[in-house]
């Protein structure tokens, strides 16, 4: 069999994996592969934060990276992250249609910094997801979480594999005004205008493909 013809296999068998998982069968995923995936965190301390919307519910949005070495690309399934209190949902329709996404009563974001709408899809080679994901939980944000929490994100693939790294999250209990274009912000004291965010993740290079990769 040529080049060709098992490169024409593996993605029937993608295919096929993916048309079933769609379809709600639990297929085996015990003792893969880890996916080809890598994760990174962006940004530095402040542009990963965890508050509160609507006075209640817990909220997150944190710059991330995807990128794979892997030339067909990968297809990516889903995105989860863990925190000691709950998981965190990244519907994008939660965050409303448009040009712009928000969070009940709390900050918004330009369509254009946010990757929620990636998911799921096919992470090309050529092409990294890098950017905002915003998320909410189903719970509230316990008062004993302050000042920093560790989180940790895991991205699935339509063939059972996965691929994690852990978040450390700024912890902010009150609610950020949505009067104010929340962006990434250098501290909890210092919005920056969307303009700066967009300069800032356009700015940055990918790395190097050199590291270990990140997985479970």
């Amino acid at each position: 069999m040529n080049g060709i013809s098992k490169a024409l296999e593996q993605q029937q068998r993608i295919e096929i994996r993916e048309r079933l998982l769609k379809g709600g069968c639990l297929l085996d995923t015990e003792e893969r592969e880890p996916s080809p995936v890598f994760i990174e965190q962006e940004g530095g301390v402040g542009e990963s934060m965890l508050f509160l919307v609507r006075n209640i519910q817990a909220a997150c949005y944190f710059p991330i990276r995807l990128w794979t070495d892997v030339a067909r690309g990968v297809h990516i399934r889903g995105i989860e992250v863990q925190l000691p209190f709950g998981e965190f949902c990244f519907d994008e329709s939660y965050f409303g249609e448009g040009p712009m996404y928000r969070f009940p009563d709390g900050p918004e974001f330009e369509r254009e910094l946010v990757i929620n709408h990636k998911f799921p899809g096919l992470l090309s080679a050529r092409t990294p997801w890098s950017g905002l994901l915003l998320g909410v939980a189903f719970t509230t944000l316990p008062e004993s979480i302050k000042g920093h929490a560790l989180g940790r994100v895991t991205v699935f693939d339509y063939l059972g594999r996965t691929a994690s790294t852990d978040i450390d999250f700024m912890v902010e209990p009150r609610q950020p005004s949505s009067k104010t274009q929340a962006t990434l912000r250098e501290s909890v004291f210092a919005p920056l205008d969307s303009e700066h965010v967009r300069s800032s993740l356009k700015e940055r290079k990918l790395p190097r493909i050199t590291s270990k990769r990140n997985q479970l």
